[in-house]
């Protein structure tokens, strides 16, 4: 008998199973073969062929077992992690994502594939080596809670990693890297050391603050988190004192929903996404529940029925196709609501087809087009979904906020305008302060009546002018908002916005007419009733240029866009983002194409926090 290792550091005994198996199996064929060619006079003939498939198939199921008791060893982060994590991400496949990333056109673009050699010597410094190692493990980012102190909001979140070292190694790793991380970031700190559970938590502590770092090793998983409470939480999920987020009920579904698998993988998990992720909200509204008495009795109140009415689950997964970033989502809805709303907001024909693009003016930032089957059915659906999910001082709050609207646009009690709309919106973001409303009508004089009444409620003198023949209607009290009918819609905005409607409706220069926002909506997977295209990429140049002149200079790589006007025409000739939304029975699904992904959102923020 002896002992192997097998996949994930399970120990699996065997007693030289393969090669006496093979033995066999020949030789007991080559008897049954010996003694089908000789007579056989004293009866019948055995089957022996028979016998040579039956040990062939224990042989195979022997195999087969010893690879389940492998792989079942190895535990999924997910079992780890509580269930009443509020977030948790998962990247499962480093090296996939690795691949992915370097096949995109950002990529090529940005850094190139002749800058890999020198990203791989900077990476391969002794101080980065080890960390390297690391990250080519699965890994995890969990957040348990958050703690708020006045203003500030510190998440209780950890770092997991799944690796094929062992315990010690882990420890020994963690001894050198962590503490020289929490001294960057802290300066001076205290050491702690304490056991829970039989497991060692060591935390450095800041001496100026109450922030720190801790980390803990068990199972050939290493945990970094920035309170202690979080490995508390994991290390009794691992003990099965608490459950995990990979029992829970309705997370297999939802991931399959948002995973992307390979039709030609024979095996599911490989061709699943290499990153997904999980954002509970009910667990929000559960830790909501446990406030603080700090505020008052009405805000507590108000806030956890808010939180619980809306406590809804999100999960993502990202992939990397044809040299973009797909990001897939799904927002675990009740089936009553999937049922109440999808026939009311399906929708079957091309957005590429629609009149309302030819209105739109291809130089915009972005737009989103949003379509409906009835308008009236949609708003009565809208009202009764909010007066069954929020408490009683919210709904008579919410009838108040509507009778204060109506009477400042100066209708009736009891009118309203979604029974003279049409079943198409857009919003146009132009660039300017104010967005651009586009709306199908199909009753416009009422439409037309309505605004009048506005106007004469309001008690200032209206002026109108005409562009290209169309009428544009404002007023002294709000000279920033116009409005003005064509072709079958409204047209809400500022009277220059307005105005580059009707012209680039005249020019044939509108999104409807652009053959690279007609391709790219071509590349939808499906229709659905929201729609949301991309098209002025400054603001992500302006971020892309910023991280890559960190990179040239705290790296010193030398990278292809090598100033920001490089950087400008290379982002200008990406295709246009594209987020597409529908209802289908696991709830409310997106798809997103675009060059970066979350990672343009990521940009983003950090440029916002520079300003």
């Amino acid at each position: 008998m002896r002992t192997v290792e097998a996949m994930g550091g399970a120990r699996v005994e065997s007693v030289s199973l393969f090669p006496r198996a093979f033995r066999q199996l020949w030789t007991w064929r080559r008897d049954g073969a010996d003694r089908e060619r000789a007579p056989h006079a004293d009866g019948p003939r055995r089957p022996s062929r028979w016998k040579g498939i039956l040990i062939a198939v224990l042989f195979a199921g022997s195999v087969g077992l010893l690879l389940h008791h492998a792989i079942a060893k190895r535990r999924a982060l997910t079992e780890l992690v509580p269930q009443t994590a509020l977030f948790y991400l998962e990247v499962s496949d480093p090296g996939r994502v690795l691949t992915g990333w370097r096949a995109t056109r950002a990529w090529r673009d940005l850094i190139g594939d002749a800058n890999e050699p020198a990203v791989r010597t900077v990476l391969r410094t002794p101080d980065l080596g080890e960390w390297l190692e690391l990250f080519r493990s699965p890994m995890a980012l969990v957040v348990t809670g958050l703690d708020w102190t006045g203003d500030t909001l510190r998440p209780h979140l950890a770092l997991l990693w799944m690796t094929e070292w062992p315990d010690e190694a882990l420890r020994r790793f963690a001894e050198r890297h962590v503490a020289a991380l929490a001294h960057r970031a802290y300066g001076a700190f205290t050491i702690e050391r304490t056991t829970y559970g039989g497991t060692p938590i060591v935390g450095y502590r800041a001496r100026a603050s109450e922030k720190g770092l801790f980390w803990s090793a068990r199972e050939r998983v290493l945990i970094l988190a920035t309170h202690p409470d979080v490995i508390r939480a994991i290390v009794e999920t691992a003990e099965g004192q608490r459950p995990s987020l990979h029992t829970h009920p309705r997370m297999p579904h939802l991931r399959q929903a948002v995973e992307h698998t390979s039709p030609s993988s024979w095996w599911r998990r490989a061709g699943a996404s290499p990153i997904w992720g999980w954002a509970s909200g009910e667990a929000l509204a559960l830790g909501v529940r446990s406030l603080p008495n700090t505020t008052s009795p009405l805000q507590r109140d108000l806030a956890r029925a808010l939180l619980e009415a809306f406590s809804l689950t999100v999960v993502f997964a990202l992939d990397f196709e044809d040299g973009e970033v797909i990001t897939r989502s799904v927002l675990d809805l009740d089936r009553d609501l999937v049922k109440r709303y999808e026939p009311i907001l399906s929708a079957s024909a091309p957005l590429a087809e629609e009149p309302i693009l030819r209105l739109i003016p291809r130089r915009v930032r972005h737009f989103t087009v949003y379509r409906w089957r009835d308008a009236a059915r949609l708003a009565e659906a809208l009202e009764e979904t909010l007066r069954a999910r929020l408490p009683p001082p919210i709904t008579l709050a919410l009838d108040g906020v509507l009778a204060r609207m109506r009477r400042a646009l100066g209708w009736d009690t009891d009118e309203t305008i979604a029974d003279a709309l049409g079943s198409r919106l857009a919003v146009v973001d132009t660039g300017d302060p104010t967005l651009l409303l586009i709306i199908e009508v199909r009753d416009a004089p009422k439409v037309a009546a309505l605004i009048g009444k506005h106007f004469k409620h309001a008690g200032a003198r209206v002026h109108e002018r005409s562009v290209r023949g169309v009428r544009l209607f404002s007023s002294d009290a709000h000279p920033e908002r116009a409005f003005a009918f064509l072709e079958g819609h409204l047209l809400i905005g500022h009277p220059a916005q307005i105005e580059r409607v009707i012209l680039a409706r005249e020019a044939g220069e509108t999104a409807g007419e652009d053959p690279v926002v007609r391709a790219r909506l071509a590349t939808a997977a499906i229709s659905g009733f929201e729609t949301m295209v991309t098209l002025e990429q400054e603001e992500m140049a302006r971020a892309v240029s910023r991280a890559l002149e960190w990179i040239t200079r705290e790296l010193a790589l030398p990278l292809p866009a090598s100033n920001a006007d490089m950087v400008r025409q290379l982002v200008a000739q990406w295709p246009p983002a594209l987020r597409v939304s529908a209802l289908r029975p696991e709830g409310l699904w997106s798809e997103s194409r675009s060059p970066l992904g979350p990672l343009e959102l990521a940009l983003a923020f950090t440029e916002e926090d520079k300003r």
